[in-house]
């Protein structure tokens, strides 16, 4: 017989973890279920009455998710002045998409696709700036470039011109 590389810790609620899958949740987990369930029909409620019209839903909608909503972008964008603006995005769109949204129990991951469009919405504009300021400059470096390469190439010939005697 092997023994255990590792000893066999007790979990908080006395089980060992053998034990742990065998037995009931604890009385810890069926309140947070509980909660959970209670949070689910809170948040129900409330988007069922911010798709309805209610400003007051809606700003709960918007104060119970800016955070979450600012930190979902952040990575994504990678440009810490843009999350304010990318999060009021999303939550624009969420007032005026509120009344398409089928199912409200799906709020939570429809405004977090709403989020990730919003974000990748952002930095395809923001390359084609970049890409709109590059072709803009692209004349003038070609220009640039041609007056440098006939100011290099001419100089020679023009000592050339000077130093060779005129008939």
């Amino acid at each position: 017989m092997t023994t255990p590389l590792l000893p066999s810790i007790p979990f908080a609620n006395g089980t060992a973890p053998a034990e742990a899958k065998a037995s009931a949740p604890s009385v810890g987990s069926a309140r947070r279920i509980e909660s959970d369930t209670g949070e689910r029909a809170e948040l129900l409620a409330i988007v069922l009455r911010a798709q309805s019209g209610d400003l007051n839903a809606q700003s709960e909608l918007v104060r119970r998710y800016t955070a979450r909503v600012s930190g979902f972008v952040r990575p994504i964008i990678s440009q810490p002045s843009a999350v304010e603006d990318v999060a009021q995005m999303v939550f624009i769109k969420m007032v005026r998409r509120l009344g398409l949204l089928r199912d409200p129990m799906t709020f939570e991951s429809w405004l977090f696709t709403l989020a990730r469009n919003a974000a990748l919405d952002y930095i395809r504009r923001a390359a084609a700036k970049i890409m709109m300021s590059t072709q803009s400059l692209v004349p003038h470096l070609l220009a640039f470039s041609v007056r440098a390469l006939v100011a290099q190439t001419a100089s020679p010939f023009r000592e050339l011109l000077d130093t060779t005697p005129r008939r």
